[in-house]
């Protein structure tokens, strides 16, 4: 018996002697029927629940009462199930008639029980297609709506550009920091917000040497005027996307406001060498690979509330390592706790974890030495702490992280501070860093 059947029908048919036929040819068939006489009956049948109904086999021509079309359309007012008419008439005006409500066939009564069979196979088919792409379309829009307060909840704005650096996405965070409306950014380019022309033909310069290269962009430091006139300086990292056919399409990239960062630290320098140098595209990739798989973790997931640490650590440093060729001579030992946090502490953590990683990975081991790089996640009450270590050669004696001469560490103390933690590091035998806060 085929999956179709140990189904429950509604069969509505005024005439007894019709119906208790087509029971018997359905039973025979593998089918549950249950039989009503009327279309007022039918409704009562299908409002009361009382029956696990799958299937309506309706009559359209019912006698004195209300048609058939008129109980399958008041059914279908509270309830989504599929219905297949059944009449003995074949002309137009009949058949119109059903083709107003949402039906699954229309089958000519005395038709061989092979054809009533499957016909109402296939309504199953149709329906399951139905419900399934219903399904789909929710899930969609709901995650779409997931996925927008996520994109909302970040420090950064995210953007996307065409290959004439056409704004084609930018999420709200745009209001915070420049004051414009997303959608007053629609048709305009990244090159209408520069502080100056001559800083806009830098940077076209600039985009179009990386689409011709194919490259990403690491921390280009840019001043840009904000709608109120006001100078702020912007760190923007930036990956290409390509089409089918492996052609650039444009670029996606996410942008952070640094300009009190700024003010209050002289050391930080614009960082537009980046496209040039290998290693930072390998640290790019890293970057915008922790944003996009928290942001892909957090699209997916059903809890509301946030997204796994274990998982979403664990991934992202086996993808951040996995940028790396010599990552083979390195071992790395995850030992995570498990917990629930939301995207405004998993995305600077995220990107503290790609700046370590990345480190260790061209300082510590870039010379194809072998070693062990360790990251402890435990929480106790409502403190968390975030270890990583490694038994790399350990930091020059000169370098502390709050006066890095390099961005990244500068970035991680930043990234610290917006978490509202604190960062303690050990130099003895390889490095470590020990994060704690309140998540």
């Amino acid at each position: 018996m085929d999956g179709e059947k140990n189904k429950t029908l509604l069969l509505v048919e005024d005439d007894s002697v019709v119906s208790m036929v087509e029971s018997m040819q359905l039973n025979a068939e593998g089918y549950t029927v249950i039989q009503s006489r009327c279309g007022e009956d039918a409704i009562a049948i299908m409002a009361s629940g009382k029956e696990p109904i799958d299937l309506i086999l309706m009559d359209i021509d019912l006698g004195s009462g209300i048609d058939g079309t008129e109980a399958a359309r008041e059914i279908l007012k509270k309830r989504d199930i599929p219905v297949v008419f059944l009449s003995s008439h074949t002309e137009k005006e009949i058949v119109e008639k059903t083709e107003k409500i949402t039906s699954y066939g229309y089958v000519v009564k005395n038709s061989a029980i092979t054809v009533l069979d499957a016909s109402i196979k296939m309504a199953f088919k149709l329906f399951e297609a139905k419900t399934k792409e219903k399904e789909k379309n929710a899930a969609l829009r709901k995650s779409e709506a997931r996925f927008r307060n996520i994109v909302e909840a970040a420090d950064e704005f995210i953007f996307e550009v065409d290959s004439r650096g056409v704004i084609t996405f930018i999420s709200d965070r745009i209001r915070d920091i420049l004051g414009y409306d997303p959608g007053q950014m629609a048709g305009k380019t990244i090159f209408d917000f520069t502080e100056s022309s001559e800083t806009g033909d830098r940077m076209k310069l600039l985009f179009a040497e990386g689409l011709r290269r194919r490259r990403s962009f690491r921390n280009i430091e840019q001043k840009c005027l904000a709608r109120d006139g006001s100078r702020k300086v912007l760190l923007a990292s930036a990956i290409p996307f390509f089409n089918e056919n492996g052609e650039t399409e444009g670029y996606q990239g996410a942008v952070r406001d640094i300009t009190e960062s700024k003010r209050g630290s002289e050391s930080l320098q614009l960082q537009s060498a980046a496209l040039d140098q290998t290693e930072d595209l390998v640290t790019t990739t890293g970057l915008v690979r922790s944003l996009m798989l928290l942001y892909d973790r957090l699209y997916q997931n059903p809890n509301e509330n946030g997204v796994s640490v274990r998982e979403y650590l664990t991934t992202l440093i086996g993808k951040i390592a996995g940028i790396f060729p010599h990552k083979a001579g390195v071992r790395i030992e995850t030992r995570i706790e498990d917990a629930t946090l939301n995207a405004k502490i998993l995305s600077p953590l995220g990107l503290i974890i790609n700046e370590l990683m990345t480190n260790s990975m061209k300082h510590a081991f870039g010379d194809g030495s072998k070693g062990e790089i360790t990251v402890t996640v435990s929480k106790k009450e409502k403190r968390m702490s975030v270890t990583f270590e490694d038994d790399g050669p350990g930091l020059p004696e000169s370098v502390t992280i709050e006066k890095s001469p390099g961005y990244g560490f500068q970035l991680v103390h930043m990234l610290v501070k917006r978490i509202n933690g604190v960062m303690t590091v050990e130099n003895h035998n390889g490095t470590r860093f020990l994060i704690e806060f309140e998540p």
